[in-house]
């Protein structure tokens, strides 16, 4: 019986190789596992970048590229088999063009809303033969999906569409297919690694420009690639060899994976420990040739999926409407991704002894004018100024009633808009301005494109709560400059209901900062809430978070503020940007997640300028210190520190030198390449090599005597067995093709010397090895 279960068990071995030889996809199964593994890294990518929630819609977007991938190997495995028997290749393209993306679109349906019955739904309709409602059902969910795509498009043509997750995931898998067909056709018509995972690497590295996750995944990507290079590489150079009758050893491709292994694992230790070289001439031309660029995609992605989360503005971009809508509904994820870390020397004297927690920081990317009742919205802004690192583009003086102070801010992904707190004064690169008006700054940039740290020199208002009430009004003795004029504009939106509800607050008011604060008050006793909807179509925002809501997030507190203070008569801004963190107090730096997101008011008042206030309920109250009740410990100066007063940072991990190195690889490769492939005369490098090894040429040896004596030399002081075979019967092979080649007869002359050159090849690479 023993016996009998140990042949059944060979022979189950022996049909499964009878399948797995039977049904060898071109290429090899390795090929094949590899190109499918780089198709399931984009997938991997999107539901690790967590801009929408993939388990709650239930969508595997990984089987879209492994099927694209297979049905594009065999539509266009197909197609040349076919092209090679027929002359009509063209029509065969044509006809697996339309059955791939036939393929796909039943895909892509399914995989969305699981559309076709599986074989149980199948088997009871018909035991209930009710085949009828199965086919009605499959019809009802394919007509849900495309009102939602009519229902989207109509949005997007009326000015934004809605956040619609399935329209979302549809234009992905779109692009995961595309992926997977490129992917198979250049992997069975080019046969090289790099170009195979050409198209999978750069969605990855979009994912990494565009966000702040996918370092991982583009790392195993890369590795994929430079695997699948040496796997093909490797089957070209063993039918150049068989062909030819040159010896080779099958552990060569484990010697060149380890090869690829140490250079892969020499690249990553490099961009960890070298610091980034930019050449800023060239950085920033390319930035601002690059910049209308993704100014437009940004515009685009805004338009039709405005609430995606995540690391959307990586690029710096400030946005439009509510900036920070994607907080709604946002989750617990958004703590997790991290934004910036910022380390600061608090010019108030906080007790570093006692390791207390200094004020939390307003870091702000970005102010809005313009309320139309939706949202808030910049026009006609532009970056006006550019100033040199370390050159102030406002003097000391003009900054009355505050104080310096610097902020070092390290990124986690590179953006070209600076956040930094107060206003603003000197950057530590060279920047640039975006101003309405000299005394109304929008954003700073840094003018070399995107950066991942910089140091920033900031002055922030150091005026009591008692200061601050004693401020004039604005009128004949203080009259507002001509530019400010458009921070009191309010739409026609607004309700009767706002205006009265302004009105009551300003009320019996003594100063301009005693209505500011009466609003900040009245909407901070307005529970936060982030489980709220967005404004429907049509309605007033302030007046729908006032009276019909009377909830919700900083966004809508920031836009009820500044409306209820323009109609008092007071200049006032949408701010937005980051508040606090988590304050470490080892490091005594703030970490700043996504969940820090916030938006703010900020009021323009008499002889001091712009003032921030906190009306949401979720935020602490703004701590307000001034000048005479700073610590006695640390003297408070308006001077900013010296620029040696800057913290020292030791070395971080820099991964944007991994794609500096890139194109280092790229050219070591191609040089690589030409010396490995360079015509050589195979006679003249066995000569050279001969000598060095000590077994130099006889004038008086013919090519084959010479071939038989290099051979000997070679068996004496090689030590392993299989490499000493095999030298030897290469340096045999190698002169019986030159002497072939030279005095021989008829067309074989020309092969045999053909010959010669991969028995040299293949010299070469085991004599690498030699100790000689």
């Amino acid at each position: 019986m023993l016996e009998s279960a140990v042949d059944q068990h060979h022979l189950t071995i022996r049909l499964f190789w009878a399948a797995v030889q039977r049904f060898r996809p071109p290429l090899g199964w390795a090929v094949l596992g590899g190109t499918l593994f780089l198709m399931l890294l984009p997938a991997i990518a999107i539901r690790e970048a967590q801009w929408i929630d993939l388990r709650r819609v239930r969508v595997d977007l990984e089987w879209v590229g492994v099927l694209s991938l297979l049905f594009g190997w065999w539509t266009v495995s197909r197609v040349q088999v076919w092209g090679m028997t027929s002359n009509r290749l063209r029509l065969g393209w044509v006809f697996g063009l339309l059955l791939w993306s036939g393929l796909g679109t039943v895909t892509i349906s399914q995989v969305l809303v699981h559309w076709i019955p599986g074989p149980l739904d199948l088997w009871r309709a018909a035991m209930a033969d009710d085949l009828f409602s199965l086919i009605s059902g499959m019809e009802a969910d394919m007509s849900s999906l495309l009102w939602r795509y009519e229902d989207w498009l109509q949005g997007v043509q009326g000015g934004g569409a809605y956040q619609d997750d399935f329209v979302f995931l549809s234009f992905f898998a779109v692009v995961l297919w595309l992926l997977g067909g490129a992917t198979a056709l250049l992997a069975l018509s080019t046969r090289n690694g790099l170009l195979i995972g050409l198209p999978a690497l750069w969605v990855l590295a979009t994912f990494l420009f565009y966000g702040h996750q996918g370092r991982t995944i583009i790392l195993l990507g890369f590795a994929t690639a430079l695997l699948l290079h040496v796997l093909l590489d490797q089957q070209r150079l063993e039918r150049s060899w068989t062909r030819d009758g040159a010896d080779y050893s099958s552990a060569l491709l484990m010697d060149r994976m380890l090869s690829v292994a140490g250079a892969t694992a020499l690249i990553i230790a490099l961009a960890a420990l070298f610091p980034n070289i930019v050449v800023r001439p060239i950085a920033y031309r390319i930035y601002r040739t690059m910049t209308p660029v993704y100014d437009s995609v940004d515009e685009v992605t805004e338009r039709m999926f405005p609430d995606l989360k995540g690391g959307r503005r990586g690029l710096g971009r400030l946005g439009s409407g509510l900036p920070n809508r994607f907080l709604l509904e946002g989750g617990t994820e958004l703590s997790r991704i991290e934004v910036m870390r910022v380390s600061t020397n608090y010019p108030f004297g906080f007790a570093a002894e006692l390791r207390e927690e200094p004020p939390r920081l307003y870091m702000r990317r970005g102010t809005f004018v313009n309320y139309d009742g939706r949202g808030w919205e910049n026009t006609g802004n532009d970056r006006d100024a550019s100033f040199s690192a370390n050159r102030a583009w406002r003097a000391e003086e003009e900054w009355p009633g505050r104080v310096a102070f610097i902020q070092r801010v390290r990124l986690t992904a590179p953006t070209a808009m600076l956040p930094a707190a107060g206003e603003p004064a000197q950057v530590r690169m060279d920047y640039e301005l975006e101003r309405r008006s000299p005394d109304d700054l929008v954003s700073v940039w840094s003018r070399s494109g995107p950066v991942d740290r910089f140091d920033v020199i900031s002055y922030i208002p150091a005026l009591s709560v008692e200061e601050l009430r004693a401020l004039p009004v604005w009128g004949e003795a203080h009259p507002l400059p001509a530019e400010m004029a458009v921070h009191l504009e309010i739409p026609d939106t607004v309700t009767q209901s706002t205006r009265a509800l302004a009105a009551r607050l300003a009320a019996e008011q003594s100063s301009p900062f005693a209505i500011a604060a009466a609003i900040e008050a009245y909407l901070r006793r307005l529970p936060y809430n982030l489980d709220v909807p967005g404004p429907p179509p049509g309605v007033d925002v302030a007046h729908f978070f006032l009276f019909d809501l009377q909830q919700g997030y900083c966004d809508y507190y920031a836009t009820a503020f500044s409306v209820l203070a323009r109609l008092n008569g007071l200049p006032t801004r949408f701010a937005t940007g980051y508040i606090g963190g988590y304050w470490d107090l080892d490091s005594e730096e703030w970490t700043i997640t996504e969940a820090e997101a916030h938006s703010w008011p900020e009021v323009y008042f008499p002889e001091i300028g712009w003032v921030p206030f906190e009306p949401t309920a979720g935020r602490p109250s703004l701590q307000r210190q001034g000048l005479s009740r700073r610590s006695q410990e640390r003297p408070l100066t308006a001077r900013p520190p010296e620029p040696e007063e800057v913290m020292q940072e030791g070395l971080a991990w820099n991964w944007q030198m991994l794609f500096w190195l890139l194109p280092l690889l790229v050219v070591l490769y191609v040089v690589w390449s030409w010396l490995e492939h360079r015509p050589q005369d195979p006679w003249l490098g066995l000569l050279a090599w001969g000598r060095r090894i000590g077994r130099p040429y006889a004038t008086h040896e013919t090519e084959l005597e010479y071939g038989q004596g290099l051979a000997a030399h070679v068996t004496v002081y090689e030590t392993e067995p299989e490499r000493r075979r095999r030298l030897a019967g290469n340096v045999t092979g190698l002169t019986a093709a030159l002497s072939e080649g030279r005095y021989g007869r008829g067309p074989g002359r020309a092969s045999a010397l053909t010959r010669a050159g991969h028995f040299w090849r293949a010299i070469r690479r085991d004599s690498r090895r030699l100790p000689w």
